[in-house]
């Protein structure tokens, strides 16, 4: 299955199958933003590895990536274990206080 991009005005996931093949996609994504007079915000960019054992740091230019256990992307809480319970369980009680 190819992903690719996914994107939204102002939330982009990039999906890829190693560290370097996210790095480039990275540098697309960040020449694609700036050839349209955006800015990629570095700060509020995080990663989230999934079954890897790569600890080295990802960098979008000469500035780091945090790496991140879990982030929300579109609502949903994506975690590097594949696990839905951390954003399954949340609103299973939200709506369990409604009743």
């Amino acid at each position: 299955m190819h992903l690719g991009w996914r994107r939204y005005p102002d939330d982009i996931a990039l999906v890829a199958e190693s560290r370097l093949e996210l790095e480039s996609r990275m540098k697309l994504c960040k020449g694609t933003v700036e050839n349209r007079g955006l800015k990629l915000n570095v700060v509020k960019t995080k990663y989230s590895p999934c079954e890897s054992t790569d600890s080295s740091t990802i960098q979008i230019g000469s500035e780091p990536i945090v790496k991140s256990k879990k982030f929300r992307y579109l609502g949903s809480v994506l975690h590097e274990s594949g696990s839905i319970d951390h954003d399954v369980q949340p609103r299973i009680s939200a709506t369990w206080a409604k009743w």
